[in-house]
């Protein structure tokens, strides 16, 4: 079975890749935060091939998201 991360479940030699500080992994959906401050977006993307980009800010993104938006902003200003 393939992964978002990289290789295949079935494979005896299976390791998907680390996530990074700005990726968050929620089933088979992969969300990464790009950019700093107040130009920060999540795109996503998942095993079935779907993906968008929206604002850092959208109230609709799952609060694992949306938490570690806050942290990295938190971050980014020095605070």
């Amino acid at each position: 079975m393939p992964n978002i991360l990289g290789g295949d479940s079935t494979h005896p030699a299976y390791m998907p890749r680390r996530l990074t500080s700005r990726e968050v992994l929620i089933g088979d959906s992969l969300y990464s935060i790009v950019g700093n401050g107040r130009k920060m977006r999540v795109s996503f993307e998942n095993v079935n091939g779907s993906c968008w980009s929206c604002s850092a800010n959208d109230s609709s993104l799952p609060v694992q998201v949306q938490a570690r938006v806050r942290l990295l902003k938190k971050a980014w200003m020095g605070r």
